[in-house]
């Protein structure tokens, strides 16, 4: 087995949760949070998350997000994340695990001062989950990998792939 893939469930499958446990009783199996949704969480509290979940797990930690369905966010009084919104919150937490203090006003909250107490060595990847073609491209160019949907045919994975691989190669990653 080489990895776990968690889908978090508010209701029943918190993250920090499951995943600490896990942390705890395997030794290299990657633990992947796959996947949790933009806004649902404070960044320092996401990042704290992110950052001691990759003390517990020795480095194997992903960090995974899903766009969400805007129905649900709305009835839950949660902002509906935008396009440019998901790569700020995504570059927000890179920030603060590189031990920035971060300002922050625009898509993704407003935030007026936000901190770690320390830097995260190895912070965790961050990924997304997606099928459209822009959020593949955001993949590509802010994300550290995408998870694709699972019934997507052979040439629907083409597709996504030289989507993604654009995206990351104009943006220089």
């Amino acid at each position: 087995l080489g990895g776990v893939f968690l889908s978090e469930r508010w209701e029943s499958k918190e993250l920090g949760t499951v995943l600490g446990a896990l942390t705890q009783v395997t030794s290299n199996v990657q633990l992947v949070a796959g996947l949790t949704h933009f806004g649902t969480r404070h960044p320092v509290v996401q990042a704290g998350m992110g950052q001691t979940m990759q003390t517990l797990s020795g480095g194997r930690f992903v960090l995974g997000y899903g766009r969400g369905i805007p129905s649900q966010f709305k009835k839950l009084g949660i902002p509906v994340p935008n396009m440019q919104g998901m790569a700020d919150y995504a570059g927000i937490l890179r920030k603060l695990w590189a031990g920035e203090t971060v300002s922050y006003s625009g898509p993704a909250g407003d935030y007026p001062e936000m901190q770690l107490a320390h830097g995260c060595e190895n912070p965790p990847p961050i990924i997304i989950g997606t099928s459209g073609p822009k959020t593949l491209a955001l993949a590509g160019a802010h994300f550290d990998g995408v998870v694709l949907h699972p019934f997507l045919t052979a040439e629907g994975v083409s597709r996504a792939v030289a989507i993604v691989r654009k995206a990351a190669d104009e943006a220089g990653r």
